[in-house]
């Protein structure tokens, strides 16, 4: 035991000397914990991921091999507290209200006397985000931003705010829109999975209206009816919003690389199937604006998507470059042969009955150079898997060096809790290679290759009619 505790220290002295002479070189520093969120400080901060990832696998592991079992179970159990916490603190605008406070942060008492809230709940409350390193008690019972908490500022005027909480999430990163969805909606539903899963008239059910989610709000709807009833507009526009938020988890930039997107013809057509808002097309159509693009989704996303696209790029919808298009992919796809078909995060929400509607109503319009990529979490095993692939290109997993667990372990935990929320709110799934190749083999698709599989957030499977 003792070698693996110095094995482990050895990796993140090695990587934390590898970080700072990296910065050293360069004039730059790496983003402090003390400071504020900005685009530039974390776009510096991506540049050392391949030293930063094996450094928190091996602090987590290092903290889970010092602590006690029983301790370290419990503490965990008790994870939603802090998600429950942090749904406070969002709900009650407190990195608006610490922004607008300054760098000496602001007393519980005239925080409460602005959101509403107990004062000593709310010191409590925020003292415990702090231990966890979101916010920070500056002084007894005065609390600041630090980097994490300030993420989640919309930046926003207090006072419009309160003046329009439904507008809150509007024109915003989405970063605080996830958190607030996770720490709402989706614990929620959480607390519903033990019965749901361990329950025998449930346990083997694939359906999507035999879920957590059906548990958790008493519906018999699935998780898009119910977003989608009128009483339910708020929830649903910040789920858009939030899946926005979702794409800059890692570099939104990914979908760019490996693909040869300069390589289509002027006026190839790119359909963005379930884009959501457009978030994603957007990236692509920044960079590649001589295509074409359609965005599909239900007539309650595309309300939302024409505000995001007139807000952020409405010469793209005049002149036609960028349409927005209604559709449910469970229906014939109206665009045939298009050059490529992009399904982002969208086979993670669905069993593989309904996936196969999905990408056959596809395979059915393909044409003979139509491309299908597929942007969604690739989980690997948290052992090591290697050679399984060989004849598909970009399939090799970076497996850690030991004693670290194979996938990186707490590096790469978000992958693996997407998957739970998937099982619990749609009897989804985060897949892995050999769940995308039985799918996608089943239907008529052939995986041409893969793109970012060791280094991206969000990996692209390229496949082709078979």
């Amino acid at each position: 035991m003792a070698d693996t505790l110095v094995a482990l220290a050895h990796i993140i002295l090695n990587g934390v000397t590898s970080i700072q002479k990296k910065c050293n070189e360069e004039g730059t520093a790496f983003p402090s914990l003390d400071e504020q969120f900005t685009v530039q400080t974390e776009a510096a901060r991506r540049q050392f991921m391949p030293e930063v990832i094996p450094v928190m696998a091996a602090a987590h592991q290092l903290l889970a091999s010092l602590q006690a079992p029983g301790p370290y179970t419990a503490q965990t159990t008790r994870g939603g507290h802090i998600v429950a916490a942090l749904d406070v603190s969002v709900r009650g605008h407190v990195p608006e209200i610490l922004r607008e406070a300054g760098p000496e942060g602001a007393h519980a008492r005239d925080i409460a006397a602005r959101n509403g809230i107990d004062e000593k709940k709310l010191a409590r409350v925020l003292r415990m985000l702090a231990t966890h390193h979101i916010f920070k008690e500056v002084s007894p019972g005065i609390f600041a931003n630090n980097r994490h908490s300030s993420a989640l500022d919309t930046g926003k005027p207090v006072s419009e705010i309160l003046a329009k909480p439904e507008d809150k999430w509007d024109n915003t990163s989405g970063s605080g829109a996830l958190v607030e969805l996770f720490a709402g909606d989706s614990l929620r539903v959480a607390a519903h999975a033990s019965d749901q899963i361990v329950d025998p008239k449930t346990t083997h059910s694939q359906e999507v209206r035999e879920t957590a989610f059906n548990r958790a709000f008493n519906t018999q709807e699935t998780f898009w009816e119910f977003y989608s009833r009128p009483e339910n507009t708020y929830r649903l526009k910040r789920f858009n919003i939030a899946m926005k938020g979702s794409t800059a988890y890692g570099d939104p930039t990914e979908v760019l690389r490996g693909f040869e997107w300069e390589k289509l013809p002027k006026g190839a057509v790119v359909v963005d199937v379930g884009g959501g808002l457009g978030s994603t097309t957007q990236t692509i159509f920044d960079a590649h604006n001589h295509l074409q693009y359609i965005v599909q989704d239900r007539a309650s996303v595309i309300d939302n998507a024409k505000e995001f696209w007139q807000a952020s790029r409405p010469d793209a919808l005049a002149n036609g470059k960028v349409q927005l298009q209604v559709h449910n992919f469970f229906d014939a796809q109206p665009v045939p042969k298009a050059s490529v078909y992009l399904l982002r995060a969208i086979l993670h929400d669905w069993p593989d009955h309904h996936n196969a509607k999905i990408l056959k109503h596809l395979l059915d319009v393909a044409g003979p150079d139509t491309k299908l990529i597929i942007m969604d979490k690739i989980v690997q095993f948290a052992c090591t898997q290697e050679g399984e692939f060989e004849n598909i290109p970009g399939t090799e997993f970076d497996n850690a060096p030991a004693p670290l667990l194979a996938n990186y372990g707490y590096s790469k935990c978000m992958q693996y809790s997407a998957d739970f929320e998937m099982l619990n709110e749609f009897n989804g799934q985060e897949r892995t290679l050999s769940d995308f190749l039985e799918l996608l083999t089943s239907v008529g698709w052939k995986i041409e290759r893969v793109c970012g599989l060791k280094t991206d957030n969000w990996p692209r499977l390229v496949a082709v009619p078979a």
